[in-house]
């Protein structure tokens, strides 16, 4: 079965947010449940104008932890964006606070414009409405997009990017997000306050 949807996108170079037609189509899904363990594999295949994305996430969950890989590949020779992002959650509920879950990112790879780079083990933690995350990290030599910080309700929290050497431009068109606008390499930090209202950005 297709399911169609708006996808944000562009056209052109204006950098102008538009909504680009797409669907996707080809969804496989195989669980398999026992007494210990519960197994899911999700497969989809995102279809726009430009390009043919495949999806897969492979969960296993056991003991209130699940370990997840996320998998994407544009099916590109050239301009590749592909990868596999591993991570283990781990689901803590204290009674009268909201849940409580501890995401370890594993080693990683991802292919950006068919250059190779690691994603280095970090932590992601949520609870309610706060994300903290700790020393994400995606590097290739010596080039880097490193991210620390909080996200919350608190307008005085905020991501704290490092960079070295990135091309800030390709990473936010291969992440979709149109909402600043930046271009060529950039080195340095970056600072993103207030994500969940009216987001602020400085340099």
């Amino acid at each position: 079965h297709a399911a169609s949807v708006l996808c944000p996108g562009r056209q052109g170079r204006s950098r102008r947010k538009t909504r680009v037609p797409c669907h996707y189509e080809q969804a496989r899904v195989r669980c398999q449940n026992n007494d210990k363990s519960f197994l899911a594999d999700v497969n989809v295949n995102k279809f726009n104008k430009a390009s043919v994305i495949s999806l897969g996430v492979h969960a296993q969950a056991q003991d209130d932890k699940v370990n997840t890989a996320i998998t994407w590949d544009n099916n590109k020779n050239e301009g590749s964006f592909r990868g596999q992002l591993n991570a283990k959650a781990n689901f803590d509920q204290v009674p009268g606070l909201p849940l409580h879950i501890n995401i370890n990112v594993q080693p990683s790879d991802v292919t950006l414009n068919d250059t190779l780079w690691n994603i280095r083990p970090a932590q992601i933690d949520i609870q309610g409405k706060q994300y903290a995350i700790n020393n994400l990290t995606i590097e290739n030599g010596d080039r880097h997009l490193r991210v620390n910080g909080v996200v919350s309700e608190n307008p005085a929290d905020s991501l704290i990017a490092d960079l070295k050497d990135i091309n800030v431009e390709y990473v936010l068109d291969a992440v979709n997000f149109h909402a600043v606008q930046f271009s060529g390499y950039a080195s340095g930090r970056a600072y993103a306050s207030n994500l969940l209202h009216d987001m602020q950005a400085d340099t």
